[in-house]
């Protein structure tokens, strides 16, 4: 630990069950899961995160492996079709790479869970695809068939309506159970009704994954036009103009000229001779910046020097 010598002796830590971690020492284990608190304070404002190590609960581990003729429903969704066929890439990448190796218990366990957190953890959207299958075998068969765009027992697909009225199908659903319906439950939820999943699923027997998320656009944009209002006559005509300092007036901020960064690097603008505070200043060679954090936040200081 930086900078730390002896406890703070206000505190009576010798007594608690924690203790100074002052060098690298084992973290053995016990009957209980191991715990750690993690300060630290900076200019008024501190911050505590308390950790706890995950255990394993003993159904997970001692699952009954003739559970196996459960037929489980993965329900993918996104709000465009291109980006739910990237979904299910990436899902088919994921799986490949976890499920290496995996006993039968192993495997059904990973199915089961990988399904619940698609049913409570993704918000449902327009473009939908449900994959019912009973092992993890047909679920890869099935996303590489959806892939391909070959018809299969293993997947549905459905898009829903903004504008439907889906009442009376969402009312009838719940009526079913995830075991005698299960079929019927995937096409209502592909036909664009909206499934609350957590009353078919008891949430104290499964684990929420963590998974791929959703594959956003990646998406380069134009900085904003900005609107500027000239006179002609007696009415004001609007021109757009890009915000550009090289060849406009209209600047993105006094202090942020022009963006030239992308998702692969950040490029930071250069100041140019015609800032305000540049005017100012008699000479380019007298202007000082630095800069300077306070708290949690941060600050340019700009100093004209006179003499």
């Amino acid at each position: 630990m930086i900078n730390y010598e002896a406890p703070n002796p206000k505190i009576n830590i010798e007594q608690s069950p924690f203790y100074i971690v002052k060098d690298q020492i084992e973290w053995s284990v016990n009957d209980h899961p191991r715990r750690a608190v993690s300060s630290i304070g900076l200019g008024g404002t501190n911050a505590h995160a308390i950790f706890e190590e995950y255990v394993e609960s003993p159904k997970d581990k001692d699952s009954d492996v003739n559970m196996h003729i459960d037929l489980f429903i993965l329900p993918m969704s996104a709000h465009k079709e291109s980006t739910l066929i990237n979904y299910v890439k990436a899902m088919v990448e994921h799986v490949q790479a976890i499920a290496v190796d995996m006993d039968d218990n192993e495997s059904y366990q990973l199915l089961r869970n990988i399904a619940y957190t698609f049913q409570v953890g993704r918000a449902p959207m327009k473009h939908r695809v449900a994959f019912i299958v009973h092992n993890i075998r047909q679920m890869q068969e099935g996303m590489q068939q959806f892939l391909n765009g070959t018809e299969s027992s293993f997947y549905l697909t459905g898009v829903r309506d903004h504008k439907g009225n889906y009442t009376s199908l969402e009312q009838k659903m719940t009526e079913f159970t995830l075991k005698d319906h299960t079929i019927e439950l995937a096409k209502a939820w592909t036909a664009g009704a909206n499934i609350d999943w957590t009353k078919y699923v008891q949430s104290d027997t499964y684990q929420r994954l963590s998974l791929p998320t959703y594959p956003f656009d990646l998406k380069s944009y134009s900085w904003p036009k900005r609107q500027n209002r000239t006179q002609h006559g007696s009415r004001m005509e609007r021109k757009d103009e890009l915000a550009d300092a090289r060849t406009s007036e209209y600047s993105i901020h006094p202090l942020v000229h022009h963006n030239e960064s992308t998702f692969e690097k950040s490029v930071i603008d250069p100041f140019y001779r015609k800032e305000f505070f540049k005017r100012s200043c008699s000479s380019w060679s007298n202007l000082n910046a630095s800069s300077c954090n306070v708290g949690n936040g941060a600050c340019l200081h700009l100093q004209c020097n006179t003499r």
